[in-house]
């Protein structure tokens, strides 16, 4: 603590203020000395006078010492008759500032990274498929070079954001964009994307692309083969009634404890009697496994009746806290 009289002279400082004021490099007798001279950068004095409201200023040195000064007027007769000027030493809270910016500098480059090496191998694996042959093994470089790609999305989008949470509408809208340009039906598949996910946590997040890559690849592939007359129902917007064309439709809510997902199309529908337990397709068997086992959530797949087609729906925690006790 600093005492000013009405000329900005120091009336009083205490041990602490002194010691603040060596780390700027203020050394010797203060009394009687002009703070603003002491310590020329820091103008809060003169600012609280003028304005006769308290004023607050950081002043750091080349050598990483920082000191805070807030200037409160001591007012009389509507005009300044001094100042009771704070000090504090700020050092460690700049310094651990600059240090988690590095930190946070330093993850970002390595999602960049990450995505980098990730989009390399995708490139490897789609140019060694154009290599081969049409059959199941070109097929399999495909599907294994979409699901990278799928992964890619999340570092690609930490690379960018700051922390851990990713805003997963973002996600989402690459995912679609994605099952969009693999289209290989007669008609064009259209892709729709109802409510929100929020932020989720990158350990939730990447699974979370690789289901929704899986399941809309699914839908696209496999709901709307090029010659069938389903999905080219009459125009509705009740859900539960019949789109027009060729549809899928994603929809997402996140009360934040439970993210609750739909992802369903009105193609030709899943054979009667199926079950999500006996399914031998690898797209199916890696999103019951990535809900199930690795999320601890729950799946269940159904034939819309209304629609004609299929409806995914999963339930997954997102409140992980709550898993880990």
């Amino acid at each position: 603590m600093v005492v000013l009289d009405r000329g900005g002279r120091v009336t009083y400082a205490s041990p602490n203020a002194v010691n603040a004021l060596h780390r700027v490099g203020v050394f010797g007798n203060t009394h009687g000395m002009r703070l603003d001279e002491l310590v020329p950068e820091a103008s809060t004095v003169l600012d609280a006078f003028l304005t006769l409201t308290p004023q607050m200023e950081e002043v750091e040195r080349p050598s990483g010492m920082a000191i805070l000064f807030r200037c409160i007027p001591l007012i009389e007769a509507r005009a300044p008759s001094g100042a009771l000027v704070l000090l504090r030493d700020v050092s460690d809270l700049r310094h651990r500032d600059r240090l988690l910016l590095s930190k946070d500098a330093t993850i970002r480059e390595i999602h960049h990274r990450v995505k980098n090496n990730l989009q390399t191998i995708s490139s490897l694996l789609s140019l060694q498929a154009r290599r081969m042959a049409p059959g199941e093994g070109k097929a399999a470089l495909n599907e294994a070079e979409r699901r990278i790609r799928s992964i890619a999305v999340v570092h690609e989008i930490l690379s960018q954001e700051a922390g851990d949470q990713i805003p997963f509408g973002e996600a989402i809208s690459a995912l679609v964009a994605m099952a969009e340009d693999t289209t290989t039906s007669g008609d064009p598949v259209r892709i729709e994307v109802k409510g929100d996910a929020g932020s989720l946590p990158a350990d939730l997040a990447t699974p979370l692309s690789l289901i929704f890559a899986e399941l809309l690849q699914n839908a696209v592939e496999h709901a709307f083969p090029s010659n069938s007359t389903e999905g080219t129902l009459q125009e509705s917007k009740s859900r539960d009634r019949p789109p027009v064309g060729n549809l899928i439709v994603v929809e997402l809510e996140n009360d934040g404890k439970v993210l609750a997902a739909s992802v369903m199309d009105n193609g030709v529908g899943i054979s009667d009697g199926f079950q999500v337990g006996d399914t031998q397709s690898l797209g199916l068997l890696i999103v019951r496994d990535l809900v199930v086992a690795q999320l601890n959530g729950e799946i269940d797949i159904l034939r819309r009746g209304d629609w004609g087609g299929t409806e995914v729906s999963i339930r997954i925690p997102v409140d992980r806290t709550e898993l880990a006790d």
